[in-house]
């Protein structure tokens, strides 16, 4: 979702960025992660992936035909990027990154998504267009019945 967003304006998921000691995380995929969610949410996410302590496994159709290419790019390059972490935790990969990410003690705290575009070094001016465009693109698809 964050190199989504410094490329393209827009997350894939649309969904919300936090903080947790150990990272940054996607939050409603990571209640997911832990069995948390609304009933038909757990039902698509247990239909693809199963859960091993702390592994995750895809066991059946992800449905990845709602991703662009250039979405499943993105994952796939954000996979490769974290398979190939060596010789650290992910969690300090992830401190070191992810400069949106601080640490939030014992809870966890809310990523601002603009902050990421000005790490990104976007101006005031396109961080406004951005969040304008995509409160249009979230009211649109609330309309149409079609929020993610």
């Amino acid at each position: 979702d964050r190199t989504a967003l410094i490329h393209w304006g827009n997350s894939i998921t649309g969904d919300e960025l936090a903080s947790l000691p150990s990272g940054p995380i996607v939050s409603h995929i990571y209640d997911l992660m832990k069995g948390k969610g609304t009933e038909k949410n757990l039902r698509l996410w247990s239909a693809a992936i199963k859960r091993d302590g702390n592994t995750m496994s895809l066991t059946g159709d992800p449905n990845e035909g709602a991703l662009s290419e250039r979405e499943k790019e993105v994952l796939e390059k954000s996979r490769n990027t974290i398979n190939n972490i060596r010789g650290i935790k992910v969690s300090t990969w992830f401190h070191d990154n992810c400069p949106e990410w601080s640490d939030p003690g014992h809870s966890s705290s809310p990523i601002d998504p603009s902050q990421i575009l000005r790490i990104a070094h976007k101006t005031e001016e396109e961080i406004r267009e951005l969040e304008h465009a995509n409160e249009e693109l979230r009211l649109l698809n609330c309309l149409l019945g079609t929020a993610r």
